[in-house]
């Protein structure tokens, strides 16, 4: 698999593709600049072997992982520097993603929640409270608080007779999309989320892709997510969705409309527009 990305570029960017044609892969290698032991953490023994590898390049920086017979994985000798792993983050699906790790976090700091509701601390977040009202067409978020605990934001309702509401006992799509908010606005330049339609119903996917273009534009990111929703990819413009495939032992990725997609991946007749089948620049290869 090769890929280049313009870490510089504000705005959002679609992956679709059938299941198994490397979407979650490129994922994991992506994870792997900021975290190198992504695949020995969240791949099945065996995944890698003698002849396995990832390059990365940043400009003229040149980073190689290769597999290292001690550790059983793939490992580097040049270190990525710390300001290049800061502006890359990536989320992973079920159960490995950062969301689910936040469970314990938010659990962990409950007695603290309380506390500053008590004193009356925490103020609503106005840009993410129209995020989530907008995707879900509603209002009901107006009220949602940020609390600031220790450098960390967290997200609830204030409830009559000293009662709240935490961000984990919402809905699960509703959840996933305030940690998403939480990622855009992290600092980071390029943002990877992998099935970023899961648990959300149609209505809300068919509103997520406008909300977020606007935000990655508002904050310097560049958004690149993988979905497999008809409903989402109906509303990207063109230019915004990629096309992954898997013949033999290669994968191409190449720029594709929302009918050429969904006339491969669903059998649906119809196509707007051809792409040509070349694949893009280096940036990642196993």
């Amino acid at each position: 698999m090769k890929w280049s990305v313009d870490l510089g570029k504000r705005g959002i960017t679609a992956i679709v593709g059938r299941n198994g044609c490397g979407k979650t892969t490129l994922a994991k290698a992506l994870l792997t600049i900021p975290l190198g032991d992504t695949l020995a953490s969240t791949s099945s023994e065996g995944i890698v072997g003698p002849d396995s590898w990832i390059r990365y390049e940043f400009g003229e920086q040149v980073f190689e992982f290769r597999f290292d017979p001690d550790l059983g994985t793939l490992s580097s000798r040049t270190p990525i520097p710390r300001h290049l792993k800061a502006i890359i983050g990536v989320e992973l699906p079920v159960p490995h993603g950062d969301r689910f790790k936040a469970f314990q976090a938010i659990v962990e700091h409950d007695h603290d929640l309380r506390t500053a509701l008590a004193i009356g601390q925490g103020a609503p977040r106005q840009e993410l409270n129209d995020f989530l009202n907008r995707v879900y067409r509603t209002d009901r978020f107006t009220g949602l608080l940020e609390v600031r605990i220790r450098r960390r934001s967290f997200y609830c309702f204030r409830r009559p007779e000293d009662r709240y509401l935490r961000e984990d006992h919402l809905s699960s799509g509703e959840y996933f999309l305030i940690s998403v908010y939480r990622r855009i606005v992290s600092g980071v330049k390029f943002l990877f989320i992998d099935e970023i339609d899961i648990s959300l119903d149609a209505d809300a996917q068919a509103r997520l892709s406008g909300e977020l273009r606007l935000l990655c534009e508002r904050h310097g990111v560049h958004l690149v997510f993988t979905t497999h929703s008809l409903a989402l990819m109906s509303t990207l413009e063109k230019g915004e969705m990629i096309y992954m495939e898997r013949e033999a032992h290669e994968v191409t990725l190449r720029q594709a409309s929302y009918n050429y997609a969904r006339t491969l991946m669903f059998g649906f007749k119809g196509c707007d527009w051809s792409c040509p089948r070349t694949p893009g620049h280096v940036l990642v290869a196993t």
